[in-house]
């Protein structure tokens, strides 16, 4: 399926397995996905929370023209400004390596309302199952504070 999109805030690993499933492909192998590079760049929104991005490139050579502009973490299979990582990894390793993340960023200040907050994340991508106007990219991982009402 070429036209993906979806937006998902939440939290834990089990919701994360699901949405990083559903960001990978599954298993029909026209559509199955595998991260063979990352990076970090910055958000879009100034002020907003660090990015970590996925990103497929197998099939073609093209360098990403995705801009930096705040920190965000970009997995994919391009020439800098990706990195490579030691092997390809599916939605099942991409789980560990997202927390790993998570665990080492800086959420920023945390919401102020009549409740609590925890450490969370969005998992998201955009028109045509990319991120960032980069057809590379496709998840991107926003660490997000879950809200809890009283």
């Amino acid at each position: 399926m070429d036209n993906r999109t979806f937006d998902v805030t939440s939290e834990g690993p089990a919701d994360l397995a699901h949405v990083l499933a559903i960001a990978f492909g599954g298993k029909h192998p026209s559509s199955a996905k595998l991260a063979t590079h990352f990076n970090v760049v910055q958000t879009p929104a100034a002020g907003g929370p660090p990015r970590l991005i996925f990103g497929d490139f197998r099939t073609t050579e093209r360098l990403s023209g995705l801009a930096p502009v705040r920190p965000r973490l970009i997995v994919g299979e391009a020439p800098p400004p990706w990195l490579p990582l030691l092997t390809p990894i599916d939605a099942e390793r991409a789980v560990i390596h997202v927390l790993d993340w998570l665990s080492a960023t800086d959420y920023g200040p945390q919401p102020d309302h009549d409740g609590d907050n925890g450490k969370g994340w969005r998992v998201f991508c955009e028109g045509w199952g990319h991120v960032g106007g980069d057809y590379h990219a496709f998840v991107a991982i926003e660490p997000r504070y879950a809200m809890y009402g009283k």
